[in-house]
C-alpha cells in the first residue's frame, strides 16, 4: 500500500481502524488511528490524530485521546514516545 488517503480495516468488524497516508505498507505522514471496538453501532473514537513515520506516532502537533474521546495530549512525538513540547491533560 502506498498513497495518500489509504485505510486499514479490523477484519473482526470492518471497522476503520487507521484513515491517512501510507509508504510501503506502513503508516507514513499525516493520519488518524482509532480505538478499537467490538461494537458495530458504536461511533468510532479517535486514539490519534497526527503524523506517523514507519508506523509510529512522530512530529509536532500530535493529540492523542483515551478510549473516551478525550483529548490527554497534545504536542510533539517521537518513536511513538511523547517528545519535546507538549501538553498534557488530566482525566476527565
Amino acid at each position: 500500500m502506498h498513497g495518500e488517503k489509504c485505510a486499514i480495516f479490523d477484519k473482526t468488524n470492518g471497522r476503520i481502524l487507521y484513515e491517512g497516508s501510507m509508504r510501503n505498507g506502513l503508516y507514513h505522514g499525516y493520519g488518524q488511528l482509532f480505538h478499537r471496538s467490538h461494537e458495530k453501532n458504536k461511533p468510532r473514537i479517535l486514539q490519534y490524530d497526527g503524523y506517523f513515520q514507519k508506523n509510529m506516532k512522530w512530529g509536532v502537533n500530535g493529540k492523542e485521546y483515551d478510549e473516551y474521546g478525550h483529548l490527554i495530549y497534545c504536542g510533539s512525538w517521537k518513536m511513538n514516545t511523547r517528545y519535546g513540547y507538549g501538553k498534557a491533560y488530566r482525566d476527565r
